[in-house]
């Protein structure tokens, strides 16, 4: 009833293609985004809860044509930690920022690149900072959840084929709950219908 500020963020070029949001405690906006002019995956950090103080613009990867199907959360410290799929090599990745602008860079990690793999990812961070990634494997047709074992993936990952049967896993939605269980949120396209799939554990075992 108030109206709504609207601002551009980033024009350079054709940007703000597969948006995810996530405000920082002090409430003030981080996007992240695909740059379909440079085939690459940016990230805007606004300076205050309009971004009418300005913003910051990184690029987070650029090799190839990378960042489709962002999905952005932050960590108790404000860093960002951004899922998206690798177009170039099919692959589902995962950067995870330095600090809260990524001005230090970010660590890039393949999290899964066994055939088609990192469409329609979504992504939770357990309380221990560990990323969760749910997301659709184009090659089998499936909904697969990825849990990483540290913070940036560096400890290995565990993979997990969470629906099979037909065509599911499209438009995946993740979140954790209280106990750190994963639920799934997601289409699917044999049945066109909406489902849901909620794990009886962390790991989905």
């Amino acid at each position: 009833s108030s109206g709504t500020t609207i601002r551009t963020i980033d024009s350079a070029g054709n940007v703000g293609w597969y948006t995810s949001l996530a405000p920082t405690t002090a409430g003030f906006p981080v996007i992240s985004y695909y740059d379909n002019t440079n085939g690459d995956l940016k990230l805007a950090v606004c300076a205050d809860a309009t971004c009418s103080a300005g913003t910051t613009i990184r690029t987070i990867d650029s090799p190839g044509t990378v960042g489709y199907s962002t999905s952005l959360a932050l960590t108790t410290a404000g860093f960002p930690v951004i899922s998206y799929r690798d177009i170039t090599n099919d692959d589902l990745k995962l950067a995870v920022c330095a600090d809260a602008t990524c001005s230090s860079g970010a660590t890039i990690r393949t999290i899964d690149s066994a055939g088609v793999v990192g469409l329609y990812t979504s992504l939770a961070l357990t309380t221990a900072g560990f990323p969760v990634i749910s997301y659709y494997d184009a090659t089998n047709q499936d909904l697969k959840l990825a849990l990483c074992a540290d913070a940036t993936c560096s400890a290995g990952t565990t993979i997990r084929t969470i629906d099979s049967p037909g065509t599911v896993g499209y438009s995946t939605s993740l979140a954790l709950t209280t106990a750190g269980f994963p639920v799934i949120s997601y289409y699917d396209f044999t049945n066109e219908n909406l489902k849901l799939a909620v794990c009886a554990d962390a790991t989905c075992f």
